[in-house]
């Protein structure tokens, strides 16, 4: 089971390729940007050749709302997280992803968060 895409490290990537999906979309269309998941995906030059509209339109036909449910997922957290970290005032010094098993975000465990 190791190798297979039931693995953390096959669902990370199964992330992580949504993630660049929705990357790949005009500036203008995209909910969320991941300048990381290009990095974190195998095969990524080839999702980046088929380009944004095919896969999602070929992920609607597999998995209808998996992409968008992973993309909403991703933008609520990125949106609510930050902020609920820095409510009442405290000062957060580190935060660590936990549960991330793609060596990319391995090494993007911690972040400076703008106080605001």
């Amino acid at each position: 089971m190791e190798n297979s895409i039931f693995s953390k490290e096959g669902t990370a990537q199964g992330v992580a390729k949504q993630r660049l999906i929705e990357t790949l979309a005009a500036a203008d269309k995209r909910v969320i940007n991941d300048p990381y998941a290009a990095k974190s995906v195998f095969g990524a030059g080839l999702i980046k050749l088929i380009g944004h509209r095919f896969c999602v339109w070929l992920g609607q036909r597999l998995a209808p709302g998996f992409h968008e449910h992973l993309i909403a997922r991703t933008r609520f957290i990125d949106d609510h997280v930050p902020s609920s970290m820095l409510a009442n005032n405290h000062e957060v010094k580190k935060t660590v992803l936990l549960n991330t098993h793609t060596k990319e975000r391995e090494r993007l465990s911690i972040y400076t968060l703008p106080r605001g």
